[in-house]
């Protein structure tokens, strides 16, 4: 199961060096028109930078705002849903905590089982306690589901 796999890949041999090799030439050629036209261009360029943060913020502020039905005062419908959630992400914590302190029960149960029945003869006592421990197992069971 735990059995270690040998691999003969080449360790210099990696998929960024492989696009690198394949590619590289076409990557060179693409940064050389680029930098040209920046370098080219720097005035215009500056400009639609300003434009489009302009934009960008009237957008915002405008087409993009999320009016959502809620007043100055009260939260926006997001945010009181995320309020809401929160305590269902809390009990559903809460029940994987119990969860996992029943399954801590169960093995120790089944620990207490097992110690028993390897018993060669089982006193009353010892008939009593496997009785308890089976009691308890299902009674987890139960309270689980």
């Amino acid at each position: 199961m735990f059995k270690k796999i040998h691999s003969n890949r080449d360790p210099e041999v990696t998929f960024f060096s492989e696009l690198r090799k394949e590619f590289g030439s076409h990557f060179l050629r693409a940064e050389k028109v680029i930098v040209y036209f920046l370098k080219a261009n720097p005035r215009p360029l500056f400009a639609l930078m300003l434009v489009l943060i302009i934009a960008s913020s009237i957008l915002s502020f405008t087409v993009f705002r999320d009016t959502g039905g809620s007043s100055a005062g009260s939260l926006p419908a997001k945010s009181r849903q995320e309020a809401q959630s929160i305590p269902e992400a809390a009990s559903g914590f809460d029940r994987i905590l119990e969860t996992g302190a029943a399954l801590k029960e169960t093995i120790a149960i089944k620990s207490e089982v097992e110690g028993i029945i390897a018993k060669r003869q089982l006193s009353a006592e010892d008939s009593v306690r496997l009785s308890r421990a089976l009691d308890r197992l299902e009674h987890l069971q139960k309270s689980i589901k």
